[in-house]
C-alpha cells in the first residue's frame, strides 16, 4: 500500500477526501484472534488484561479500544486493537504481518487461563468506512443499525448478502 499518490495530490487530498465525503479502506490484512470464555466466566477477560496494556473491563459490548500487546515481562510487541463482542468474549485486532506468530504468542502466554484462543485471520474480512457519508453509504449495504456503531467500534451482521458469525 504506497504511502504517497503524488499524480492525487498525495497525502492531503486522500485527508481531505475522508473529512469531506467517505473513504473506505480495505483493512483485511489484520490478523484476527478471538478469545473468548473457557468453562469459568472471567477467563477471557483474564487472558486480555494479562496481554494487553489498557483495561478492557472498562469496555461496554460492541466497544473498542486501541491498545498494545505485551510480553509477559512487560515489554511491547505490537499495537492491537480490542473489541469486546461479550460480556468474556473478545476480539483481538493486529498488524497481518507475523499473524500466526502472534497467534501462537497469545496461545502461548494464555494455555494456563481458562479461555479459548482462535485465530480467525482468514476467516473475516474488515472494511474500514469512513468520514461524514459513511453511515449513509452502509445503510445501503445493511439493515443492521450502523447509526449506533461507535468509533472503532465492532458489530457483527449481515453486510452486502454475507452473514458474520
Amino acid at each position: 500500500m504506497p504511502v504517497e499518490y503524488p499524480a492525487n495530490g498525495g497525502l492531503i487530498a486522500e485527508h481531505k477526501a475522508v473529512a469531506q465525503r467517505r473513504w473506505r479502506v480495505d483493512v483485511s490484512h489484520m490478523g484476527d484472534i478471538r478469545i473468548r470464555t473457557g468453562k469459568t466466566p472471567g477467563g477471557a477477560l483474564a487472558a486480555v488484561q494479562h496481554l494487553s496494556m489498557n483495561d478492557a473491563a472498562k469496555l461496554a459490548l460492541g466497544q473498542a479500544q486501541y491498545s498494545a500487546m505485551l510480553y509477559p515481562q512487560g515489554t511491547f510487541v505490537d499495537d492491537v486493537i480490542v473489541h469486546r463482542m461479550g460480556e468474556d468474549d473478545f476480539f483481538v485486532c493486529d498488524q497481518r504481518r507475523n499473524a500466526r506468530k502472534r497467534y501462537f504468542l497469545v496461545r502461548e502466554n494464555t494455555k494456563e487461563m481458562d479461555c479459548v484462543v482462535e485465530d480467525y485471520s482468514d476467516a473475516y474480512t474488515q472494511l474500514a468506512i469512513q468520514g461524514p457519508q459513511a453511515i449513509e453509504v452502509m445503510k445501503k449495504l445493511t439493515d443492521a443499525n450502523v447509526a449506533a456503531i461507535r468509533i472503532i467500534g465492532l458489530r457483527m451482521e449481515q453486510f452486502a448478502g454475507c452473514r458474520a458469525g
